[in-house]
């Protein structure tokens, strides 16, 4: 049932065998996972080796999820340089549309001149 729980080492042309001592807490840690594993079967090793594999490939992926996230592009998109808000095409058509109502405007209130005052050539109308 127990291995032999020794080491062996040679140096020097010699051979060193160095055994365990069987004392309580060898017996009381090492024989019931001894008693445990001869019930396993060679599918139940291979499928535990399995499930080991898939979390260190769910964590590598997690991590490549991570650093990918972090060196991608903050914003996508328009982006605002020089503090001009974000622009896009429909922004920049609208602008022009109410700079373009804004130069007629004025070039209106141009022609029709200063309105009524009293510095007028006629004051009376």
């Amino acid at each position: 049932m127990l291995y032999n729980m020794c080491w062996r080492d040679m140096s020097s042309g010699k051979m060193k065998i160095e055994a365990m001592p069987l004392n309580s807490f060898i017996l009381d840690t090492v024989v019931p996972i001894i008693l445990e594993a001869r019930d396993i079967s060679w599918e139940k090793t291979q499928a535990a080796l399995k499930g080991l594999k898939e979390k260190e490939d769910a964590a590598d992926l997690a991590t490549v999820e991570d650093c990918m996230r972090d060196a991608s592009v903050a914003f996508k998109g328009p982006v605002s340089y020089a503090r001009q808000g974000c622009r896009t095409h429909f922004l920049d058509k609208k602008v022009e549309s109410m700079t373009r109502n804004w130069n007629r405007m004025v070039t209106n209130a141009k022609n029709l001149g200063r309105g009524l005052s009293s510095h007028s050539s006629d004051p009376t109308i």
